[in-house]
């Protein structure tokens, strides 16, 4: 594999900001982390949909009933489904199954004897993937590097062997420092659908991915590494459904904390869950999901431990998608659209849970469990006088972030808005507060962003990437044997865990509220309500925290470049800073130094609009709205409860106003060509119906239903983002009109057609409309099938012309050459088009004729349709003119593909104004005929 590292290194050589720098996410991998890989590195870490897709329909033959998603994952895992599930009598909570996991991760204290007793196996290898992660024998004490030295000394034993075994077997070995097991296994294995064994309790943390990630000893672990048939008691499967939206201080840790509280032996009677989640596995499910980032839905995967679930899971989400295709996993990402398409990665329609759990996100508040229990929940708005009734002094003694729970790049971002806040008002962090990131590259992207020293300006000391005092790695000199309280964000809290003190108090919250915390010094102190005395006397009142998971959408313009970066590299980039000043078109350099001082400079590729680059400098797309409180209770009535009038302009900006008059001119085209014209009123009359009909209705349909079908990929599309000749993002809220809009438009264009009592038209009409539907619409969809998609556009526009020269009797089979001649170019202009879409139909895993081909070939496809017009009819007319004209346009792309998206909107004019000159020419023809 290749791989690519960096020392701790700037990103950004031109001069920016502390908050700008905070905007721009990881551009490269750090240590043994990937970058963006060929497709055949990605095989190994791509479940084999084709096989669990095949075994999921054995085992829908044998139970013949719905199936939670859970049941889909494990179920398609089975080594024998038949055999396993055939039988009366419960299989969840009763039966035994029988399993084939596709990948095993240890950590260095559990992974000796799981390697000790594969040794005596006898074999060569590991019969799948399999991984060890040094993390766990790192302690805590002064900070990164010298903590780091130290463990390595005195550790050596053990990391060699396990470094030499990983060899001899071919595992892979991630070193002292690279991180913790479980965010690495997130940022590098896993992948939706899939089931993986790990030799830590919190290995659900990748079911963040949609994938079913479980805890075991290593005596499993092996069973795996040997391919022996793992066995594991069927689960039950409770569902939580996630409604409603989180909002200010609110995050997926509160949620599960929330969630903790409630699966307790104290608070139910159920006899499901009397011991938490023990036995079951938690899915998640409902539009609540699909608004939390990825990290925070490992976030609550992670501690889904502490409830005794075997794990949890959710379904394929759109930020699983990016998330994968931020870090390097494109190929899975496609993969996993593929099989969700085939509803693999989302429970079946009426499939029921053993139990479930109903949560709205919109009422939750930051929450605070503890201390010696994590599911002793209380809402901070409470916690003070839960102190107070306790008779517990209201003093702080430390606060810690990080561990395997909530230690990626979004929860340091948001902790760091806090921190500056901070800063800004002259405050220090009154207690101890220590900072693990999860990964060497989060604390190589979290320093090369500003972030780090943003974090120690105010008091705080980074550690090691590792476990470090989560699982009680923490050297801790102050309150050896005295009652005190630490406030942490991580995920478990028994007593004397953290610092071998049984006094200790550890409450766990989310990162954000130990932040604000720690520089109250209080337990009492409630960031959303509370104020602090600033340097100036003034009273403080922290803002919510902000802060993402995305990653800016770089990636080099040469996929060969991947090979020249080695570890050791410097990286620096130039042109970020423009670009987060709205100039999109800025080229954007990676500048490469070498250990022994050599400089190479690398051309790189983004997608971002001006729209996209002003939400990174603000946060958040949310952040960037218009704070006014008119403004902004404008906004969410329209986004939460459109008027009418909203409604009504939706649709007709989905039906792309531009396009209205392409129907009526290619009905003209036709009409005028089969040289009988209406006669009668009647005639003129229903004449008109159906070239009204060809106008708005038809592109409602061709339109419109494609923005309601393409909806996730034009999020990933830059020229949708910012509103162009194709539309903007059509906003979920108006799908549903958009869909009555068109149905009730096929209703109208057949009803006109049938007026016409002509059996060619009507046929022509229907066939316009079928293909209008299925340009976007499964089955066919034909806009996902290369070189067809831009085929497609031109039979639409073709049979428009045929409705046209059908409607006073004419047959088809006359029709001009011209018509043909038109449809070529229009399949011209939808390539031309695509090859601009390229980069966001690859991150979306759409497949279109730019894909395929390629961009210049797709560019010379563009080119040759109007070379092929011209040579059929000739240059010296209105439509020869219009002919060559295109041709030069298409023409720029083929030498420069950089020129593609300005070629593609000066054609798209072009051919809007030309085709009306030529179609006036033409009608002032037969006009004067008809008068004369």
């Amino acid at each position: 594999m290749f791989k690519y590292s960096a020392s701790r290194s700037r990103c950004l050589k031109r001069q920016a900001s502390p908050a700008y720098r905070e905007r721009v996410l990881a551009l490269y991998r750090t240590l043994a982390t990937y970058a963006p890989l060929p497709e055949k590195d990605c095989t190994s870490i791509t479940p084999p949909y084709d096989t669990l897709l095949e075994t999921l329909g054995r085992v829908r033959k044998v139970l013949n009933r719905p199936l939670t998603l859970a049941e889909k994952i494990l179920y398609s895992h089975l080594c024998n489904p038949e055999e396993n599930l055939s039988g009366t009598g419960k299989i969840r909570g009763e039966r035994y199954l029988q399993l084939r996991p596709q990948r095993v991760a240890m950590q260095d204290a559990s992974a000796q004897m799981a390697l000790l007793q594969f040794m005596t196996c006898g074999l060569p290898s590991s019969t799948v993937p399999a991984s060890i992660h040094c993390d766990h024998l790192i302690q805590a004490v002064d900070g990164a590097d010298a903590d780091l030295k130290r463990s390595i000394i005195s550790n050596k034993e053990v990391f060699d062997f396990l470094e030499s075994a990983a060899k001899k077997y071919g595992i892979e070995f991630w070193k002292p420092g690279s991180g913790i097991i479980h965010q690495i296994v997130l940022e590098n294995y896993a992948a939706p659908g899939m089931l993986m064994l790990g030799t830590d309790s919190h290995t659900p943390n990748a079911g963040g991915l949609g994938m079913l990630a479980i805890g075991v000893g290593g005596a499993d672990a092996v069973d795996a590494m040997t391919g022996t048939p793992w066995e594991l008691k069927a689960p039950r499967v409770i569902g939580v459904h996630l409604k409603g939206k989180m909002s200010g201080w609110t995050t997926p840790k509160d949620l599960i904390l929330h969630i903790a509280g409630k699966l307790t032996v104290k608070e139910t009677s159920l006899d499901l869950i009397t011991q938490g989640g023990t036995g079951s596995i938690l899915e998640y499910f409902g539009p609540g999901v699909h608004a939390q980032s990825c990290t925070g839905l490992a976030t609550i995967a992670n501690m889904g431990a502490e409830l005794g679930a075997t794990t949890s899971t959710f379904p394929y989400t759109q930020s699983m998608r990016q998330y994968l295709n931020a870090t390097g996993r494109a190929p899975v990402a496609r993969a996993a659209d593929e099989a969700q398409k085939q509803g693999l990665l989302e429970r079946d329609e009426g499939a029921e849970w053993d139990d479930v759990v109903e949560i709205d996100l919109s009422t939750l508040e930051p929450t605070i469990n503890g201390p010696f229990t994590p599911d002793l929940a209380t809402p901070v708005s409470k916690f003070g006088s839960f102190i107070k009734e306790q008779g517990w002094k209201d003093e702080l003694s430390a606060g810690l972030i990080g561990s395997c729970t909530n230690s990626s790049y979004e929860d340091m971002s948001r902790v760091t808005s806090i921190a500056r806040q901070a800063k800004a008002a002259g405050l220090k962090a009154k207690v101890p507060f220590l900072c693990t990131p999860g990964s060497e590259q989060i604390r190589a992207t979290i320093e090369r962003d500003g972030l780090t020293e943003a974090l120690e300006d105010v008091g705080a000391v980074v550690l090691a990437n590792a476990c470090g005092p989560c699982i009680g790695q923490w050297k801790r000199e102050d309150f050896k044997g005295e009652e005190n309280a630490i406030l942490t964000s991580f995920n478990r809290n028994f007593k004397a865990r953290n610092d071998a003190n049984s006094k200790t108090m550890n409450f766990l919250s989310s990162p954000e509220i130990v932040t604000a915390m720690a520089f109250s010094g209080r337990l009492s102190f409630n960031p959303l309500t509370d104020s602090l005395q600033g340097a100036d006397g003034k009273p403080f009142k922290f803002s919510p925290p902000t802060g993402k998971q995305g990653i800016l959408p770089l990636w080099f313009a040469d996929k060969n470049d991947y090979q020249s970066i080695s570890a050791g590299d410097v990286l620096e980039t130039e042109g970020v800073t423009d670009i987060l000043e709205g100039n999109t078109d800025t080229q954007v350099q990676l500048i490469v130094t070498k250990p022994n001082g050599e400089k190479a400079s690398i051309q790189t590729r983004h997608t971002l609009s001006a729209d996209q680059a002003k939400w990174i400098k603000a946060g958040s797309a949310l952040n960037y709205i218009p704070t006014l409180p008119q403004t902004v209770a404008s906004y969410m009535e329209e986004v939460f409860n459109p008027s009418v009038s909203q409604r009504i302009i939706a649709v007709l900006k989905a039906s792309r106003p531009p396009g209205w008059t392409f129907g009526p001119i290619l009905f003209g085209i036709g009409i005028i060509h089969s040289r009988i014209f209406p006669q009668t009123k009647g005639e003129l009359l229903r004449a008109l119906l159906q070239i009204g009909s060809l106008s708005l209705p038809l592109c409602i349909i061709v339109f419109g239903m494609n923005d309601v079908y393409d909806y996730d990929s034009d999020l990933l599309n830059p020229r949708k983002a910012e509103g162009s000749l194709e539309g903007t993002i059509l906003n979920p809220v108006y799908h549903h009109d958009v869909r009555v809009a068109a149905w009730a438009s096929t209703a109208l264009i057949l009803s006109c057609s049938l007026l016409t009592q002509q059996p060619e038209n009507v046929i022509a009409t229907a066939s316009l409309v079928f293909l209008g539907w299925q340009y976007s619409a499964r089955p066919l969809r034909l806009k996902e099938v290369p070189i067809v998609d831009s085929v497609s556009n031109g039979l639409i526009v073709l049979l428009a012309s045929f409705v046209g020269l059908s409607f006073g009797g004419a047959s088809v089979v006359d029709a001009p050459s011209k018509g043909y001649a038109m449809a070529l170019v229009c399949s011209g202009v939808h390539a031309l088009g695509a090859v601009v879409d390229v980069d966001a139909d690859v991150a979306a895993g759409q497949k279109t004729i730019a894909t395929f081909l390629g961009r210049r070939a797709t560019a010379m496809f563009a080119t040759s349709t109007y070379a092929i017009g011209v040579a059929s009819e000739g240059w010296d007319s209105v439509f020869g003119a219009y002919l060559m004209g295109g041709l030069f346009i298409t023409l720029a792309p083929v030498f420069k593909v950089g020129w593609a998206h300005r070629a593609f909107q000066i054609v798209v004019c072009w051919t809007v104004i030309m085709a009306m000159i030529w179609f006036g020419v033409q009608a002032r023809g037969v006009l004067n005929k008809v008068l004369k």
